[in-house]
């Protein structure tokens, strides 16, 4: 970095002075010159700041501000998890160059996106509404096609439809709206809980809600991530409630104004409550068990790493048995 420095700034002196050679004067150029200057300072202090950050041997744990050693994956001191806190060496270097994973919760949002969209084209092809109208209001069957909830079809062995039934939506408004709840409130749960946890709760809580609703209400569709976001919701409110200090207690507090607005949410017609009551509850059941911290033993992290695996092959695994039956669907709706 010296050298680079002495190079660098040494190479603008020398442009300046043949500038100034050939007759650049005035109060304009003065301003240039210190413009110019500055801005190279202060990319230079850029660069020797991530220098130091990537030869840097220890990081700052999130929870309880020590310092550790930059491999250790649980903080020694309180527990917590490192994820997704930088450290320093070859990953840091690559992390400059590379841009970052994005959360699970954008994650989640990007996929619901593109299923909105794969549902509006399919319905766009047989409707004469065109694209712009499917977006509003797809196609039930469509939708049922690309694996809605309905009790017929779970009964009948597609069991994966209660998880594909998450990342589908009735509409932009309906995608908006639990969108809007799932990049306020996923970010808060997925760093508190890590990025593992975190989608494990989502899939088990948006699975609970959609099995109620297919077990009480079978003659209905059903559909979207606000089973999940009820989850979310009740499982950071117990938490806090129930498992935490005065802090949590205070955020729990925060979060009851939200369950009144979701409460008021039972009173819209055409939403599937069941499956709002069915993620609400398995959120507060598991709040009851489920630890923020990293596991600290071996087995611990072995079997958090299992589930993790196991969920995200269920979750891919359903999308592809949607994929593979998509044809004989189309070809055969529910009557």
């Amino acid at each position: 970095m010296p050298l680079l420095r002495t190079v660098l700034s040494g190479g603008l002196r020398a442009a300046l002075g043949i500038l100034e050679t050939f007759g650049a004067r005035g109060p304009r150029w003065e301003w240039k010159k210190r413009s110019w200057t500055q801005a190279l300072e202060e990319r230079l202090a850029h660069w020797e700041n991530l220098g130091r950050a990537v030869r840097a041997p220890v990081r700052m744990c999130p929870a309880c501000r020590m310092l550790v050693e930059r491999s250790v994956a649980t903080c020694p001191s309180c527990g917590g998890s490192m994820r997704g806190v930088a450290g320093g060496g070859v990953g840091r270097a690559l992390s400059l160059v590379v841009p970052g994973a994005p959360s699970v919760s954008v994650v989640i949002v990007t996929v619901n996106v593109v299923m909105l969209l794969v549902t509006a084209i399919i319905t766009a092809a047989d409707s004469e509404g065109g694209l712009f109208g499917a977006i509003w209001s797809p196609s039930g069957v469509v939708l049922w096609v690309l694996g809605s909830k309905w009790t017929e079809s779970i009964v009948e062995g597609e069991v994966w439809r209660l998880v594909t039934a998450n990342y589908l939506h009735v509409g932009i408004i309906h995608l908006g709206l639990n969108s809007l709840g799932l990049v306020s409130l996923g970010p808060l749960v997925e760093r508190s809980w890590g990025a593992r946890k975190f989608f494990l709760i989502y899939t088990a809580t948006g699975v609970a809600g959609f099995a109620l609703s297919a077990l009480v209400r079978p003659r209905i569709y059903s559909v979207g991530a606000s089973a999940a976001l009820y989850g979310l919701l009740t499982f950071a409110f117990v938490f806090g409630r129930y498992r935490s200090g005065p802090a949590g207690r205070a955020f729990s507090a925060q979060l009851g104004q939200s369950l009144l607005y979701m409460v008021a949410m039972f009173f819209i017609p055409g939403i599937d409550n069941l499956a709002h009551i069915g993620g609400a509850a398995a959120g507060a059941i598991l709040a009851l068990f489920v630890d923020p911290t990293e596991p600290r033993t071996p087995l611990g992290r072995a079997w958090l790493w299992a589930l993790t695996i196991a969920g995200v092959a269920i979750t891919v695994g359903s999308f592809a048995a949607m994929v593979i039956t998509y044809p004989e669907h189309l070809a055969n709706p529910p009557r």
